[in-house]
């Protein structure tokens, strides 16, 4: 039985945020709550003054919500990634069988609330227009966050692990992450769900042929999802698949055969075997951009 709350956020403003804990109920007693508290926000780039926001439970549902208000939001940004501390316990029993077992022990993270979302053809951080830039990795070294920071640079990467995520998320560097073959799809909601606790994952990137519904956002609340289409051809729209907030275009060295559908925010990604530092790299995505000028604005360019 997993016994994690999964966390959201829901409304936010610069006078308030709403972020939201749930667990299902299965398995628990009939009293069970979440309770806890949002501890935050802290800084290593700002002087900060935290508080504790309590969270209160939301009554009955098919599943246990608690809610946390916070007032006057700190809210992640790679200029300065705020972060909060969550303090979730569940309080109750937990029904094993023909017993009764005591609740698991409290449970700590860290999480940022952070405004992401796509308008039109556009990409929305913090409530404005934003155009990813960023380069590839094949093989990330939580060294590479500082010059990736320095450089304002995302970073393209894979199997990123949990000493990596938290760094990115305390250093403020946006990460896409590609993902492989998962297999199962409860294999792919769980590595989404694993990801999405993270402000620092921006994008998760999946391959055009996933075999899910719009209902596998549900694992990746906090994050866009992205389809990886081929390149070089058009993209008719019964090919775009129900998740997709994005589409991720993967062109070659001169290849100007993207078809940017009208409706949703597409990123080009021009790979490149250059083994320069991660500060030219990203001077190269200025270059993307003016080679892909003639076809439009895109939502973020890659090398």
């Amino acid at each position: 039985m997993n016994l994690e709350p999964q966390l959201f956020i829901g409304d936010a403003s610069d006078a308030e945020a709403r972020v939201y804990a749930t667990l299902p109920r299965a398995g628990l007693a009939d009293d069970a709550q979440l309770i806890g508290e949002l501890i935050g926000p802290h800084c290593r780039y700002s002087k900060t003054l935290p508080a504790r926001i309590r969270f209160v439970d939301r009554g009955p549902g098919p599943t246990l919500l608690a809610e946390a208000v916070v007032p006057d939001p700190c809210f992640w940004t790679p200029e300065l990634p705020f972060m909060y501390s969550v303090e979730l316990r569940l309080a109750g029993a937990v029904a094993a069988e023909n017993e009764i077992a005591p609740a698991p022990p409290a449970m700590r993270r860290p999480f940022g609330i952070r405004r992401l979302g796509v308008h039109g053809t556009s990409i929305y951080l913090d409530a404005k227009r934003f155009v990813l830039r960023g380069v590839h990795l094949d093989a990330p070294k939580i060294e590479d966050l500082k010059a990736a920071r320095e450089a304002a640079s995302a970073l393209y990467i894979e199997e990123p692990s949990e000493a990596f995520l938290q760094e990115a998320s305390e250093e403020g560097v946006l990460l896409v992450v590609r993902l492989g073959e998962m297999g199962a799809q409860g294999k792919l909601a769980m590595e989404l769900a694993r990801l999405g606790r993270w402000p620092a994952v921006a994008i998760a990137v999946l391959n055009d042929e996933v075999p899910a519904g719009k209902e596998i956002r549900l694992s990746a609340r906090s994050m866009l999802l992205a389809q990886r289409l081929n390149s070089g051809a058009a993209t008719p729209p019964a090919s775009i698949a129900p998740w997709a907030h994005v589409l991720w275009w993967e062109i070659g060295p001169t290849e100007s055969a993207i078809v940017q559908p009208p409706h949703m925010p597409v990123v080009a990604y021009r790979p490149t075997a250059e083994p320069a530092a991660i500060a030219q790299r990203r001077r190269n995505c200025d270059h993307l951009q003016a080679d892909l000028a003639p076809l439009g604005d895109f939502a973020g360019y890659f090398t």
